[in-house]
């Protein structure tokens, strides 16, 4: 599956790999504010290509599930800002996902107690999950032209409050049943001006909405994702090969970021689609319908294809926060807790293993560590775990001390799988770097470890990669529970020095 790792450039931000997270609704907004815990959750997945999140609504009125995100106000750009900071931080790129959901929404929702927006008078048929239990879907109110003109700037302001809260980009949310795919779908748009009736007529808002965007922030920053013929939310689309070959013309010209299509099993319409889209395509990718979530060997063979540049997946980047390093090593894949999918704390949302199992180490890395003269070093390690860590590192088999490296300043001292050479000139190179394990005075240790495990442990804060060297830093432990953890990862760089490790 090597596809999935090439890079590839979307608008005018480079992806490292084409495994992209989908959106997944996670209810866990309340009042419509991300938190920490939204920070930890999508920081955990900076590894992926790129982020989309979670549907944002541009609008009080365009919200239709409880505890949902929005950034229509400053105090949501404001806790959005705390999310992308992180996400950069940390390596990723991330875009949001900007949605009105239209007849799918209910008066508790809103602070006015209104009805939802529709382009037509049509109900859902379908009920709003809450605290008190489920409600139905009311009536919607028609939408007047005011409203569409309204809602095409609610989606523009809402685009341009995601890039002053530090978003790569926006993604603007044209499937699921909600408004965009309510104007497009037959069964829901029952207008008789001059957006229904004829194809042309109800692809409009979806184009005005694109181009209105684009215009405000610059297409190689806008994308939006389509679900062509999808029935979601009770939509039905008597002619979806039609319609989107049409829809797919109309955007062509604003050569926007990408496309995403989500497909359930209507392969078909995405090869017709690709033949017509000039630019990058990102697929969800379910070509039979039935066959689950969608999974990297899928996503895999539709690169191999040629029905898409990249993919998309979502439960399995729900359970696997390091989901390329899995991939890399062929699985294990953790098993989403369905339970926890929609609302609730920590639990099902930033607690699933790393393939290592590393908890996420709390607290702000120290900042100086490794090489520095002493009096600039951070004593981070408590004297009593070092002793303890070195005692026990003392007692591997096979080890010895390299003498010529103890009168280094910054060393305290460097310990080797013994038997392999005089000394560190000739030890364990293979070619590729020296295998071992260098203490500092200030309980960071220089530990060579595999490429994926430095990922891990970069990502989960244990340590840094060293700017110099192939080893990684990793902090010196500062309860017993700190030493357990970097214990395990001197013996997992120890092992590897054998030859041992996985």
């Amino acid at each position: 599956m090597k596809n999935l790792f090439a890079r590839l450039t979307v608008g005018k931000v480079e992806l490292p790999n084409r495994l992209v997270m989908a959106p997944m609704t996670r209810n866990r907004a309340a009042g419509g504010l991300v938190t920490e815990l939204t920070a930890e959750y999508y920081t955990q997945r900076a590894s992926a290509g790129l982020i989309i999140t979670e549907a944002v609504q541009a609008s009080p009125r365009g919200q239709g599930y409880v505890d949902t995100p929005g950034l229509h106000s400053p105090e949501q750009v404001e806790a959005w800002s705390a999310v992308t900071e992180a996400v950069h931080a940390a390596g990723g790129r991330i875009f949001a996902q900007i949605t009105h959901t239209g007849r799918i929404g209910h008066p508790v929702l809103y602070p006015d107690g209104g009805l939802p927006l529709a382009p037509s008078p049509v109900a859902s048929g379908m009920q709003l999950h809450t605290a008190d239990g489920l409600l139905d879907h009311p009536m919607p109110k028609e939408m007047t032209l005011d409203d569409i003109t309204q809602t095409v700037a609610d989606f523009v302001a809402a685009a341009r409050n995601a890039i002053a809260a530090g978003f790569d980009g926006v993604e603007l949310h044209g499937g699921n049943g909600f408004l965009i795919h309510q104007f497009l779908a037959d069964n829901t748009n029952r207008r008789t001006d001059g957006y229904g009736g004829s194809v042309d007529n109800r692809i409009r808002f979806a184009v005005e909405v694109v181009q209105a965007v684009s215009d405000a922030l610059g297409s190689e920053r806008v994308a939006i994702r389509l679900a062509p013929g999808n029935t979601y939310n009770n939509i039905a689309e008597a002619d979806p090969a039609t319609v989107y070959t049409a829809l797919v013309r109309g955007l062509a010209p604003y050569n926007l970021a990408y496309l995403h299509i989500v497909e359930y099993g209507t392969r078909q319409i995405t090869e017709l689609i690709r033949s017509e889209w000039p630019g990058t395509l990102i697929l969800n990718p379910h070509p039979a319908g039935h066959e689950g979530p969608a999974t990297p060997e899928v996503g895999a063979a539709a690169l191999r294809d040629g029905v898409a540049d990249a993919i998309s997946l979502a439960e399995m980047w729900l359970a696997n926060p390091d989901l390329p390093e899995r991939v890399r090593a062929g699985g294990p894949y953790n098993t989403s807790d369905q339970a926890s999918w929609y609302g609730g704390d920590h639990r099902g949302y930033t607690d699933y293993p790393t393939l290592l199992g590393l908890p996420v180490r709390a607290g702000e890395a120290p900042r100086v560590v490794g090489p520095a003269p002493h009096s600039q070093r951070s004593q981070i390690a408590p004297v009593m775990l070092q002793e303890e860590l070195w005692q026990r590192m003392r007692a591997l088999p096979r080890v010895y001390m390299a003498p010529t490296l103890v009168s280094v300043p910054h060393a305290r001292s460097l310990f080797l799988p013994d038997g392999v050479g005089s000394g560190p000139e000739t030890a364990f190179q293979k070619g590729r770097e020296w295998t071992h394990i260098h203490p500092h005075h200030d309980g960071s240790l220089h530990l060579t470890l595999p490429e994926p495990v430095k990922d891990e442990v970069e990502r989960a804060g244990w340590g840094v990669r060293h700017p110099e060297h192939h080893s990684i830093l990793v902090y010196g432990p500062r309860t017993q529970g700190e030493l357990e953890v970097v214990w395990r990862l001197v013996k997992l760089s120890y092992e590897y020095a054998l030859g041992e490790s996985r």
